[in-house]
């Protein structure tokens, strides 16, 4: 039976690879962010694999050392996936999220007029 990351010492130290995760993540998400918006590219264009690929690997293995090793705030494991998922395809995320801030903003009008 697997046993929970050690009760002992700072929380930064019992979640530490939780951390890294997060970290590699969320640094292949500013990656993809600026090869995307810095180069002046079209939104819906792929990022570069070459570079994406390899912080998502390092996310992966980051948090799968963080479920194996049980650490308790599993957010940032899930938070590092996510963000290196979403790098390559940042551009969609974006513009997704602007459509559906939009509809919200709609929603809320005519809910209020109604």
């Amino acid at each position: 039976m697997l046993e929970r990351a050690a009760d002992h010492g700072p929380w930064y130290v019992r979640s530490a690879a939780g951390i890294a995760s997060a970290v590699v993540g969320g640094a292949a998400l500013l990656v993809g962010y600026l090869a995307q918006f810095g180069t002046g590219a079209p939104v819906p264009t792929i990022g570069n694999l070459a570079i994406l690929l390899p912080l998502f690997g390092a996310a992966l293995i980051a948090a799968v050392v963080s479920f194996v090793r049980r650490e308790k705030p599993i957010a940032l494991a899930v938070a590092g996936l996510a963000m290196g998922l979403a790098a390559p395809v940042v551009g969609w995320v974006i513009l997704v999220a602007a459509v559906a801030a939009a509809a919200l903003l709609v929603l809320v009008v005519i809910a209020k007029f109604n």
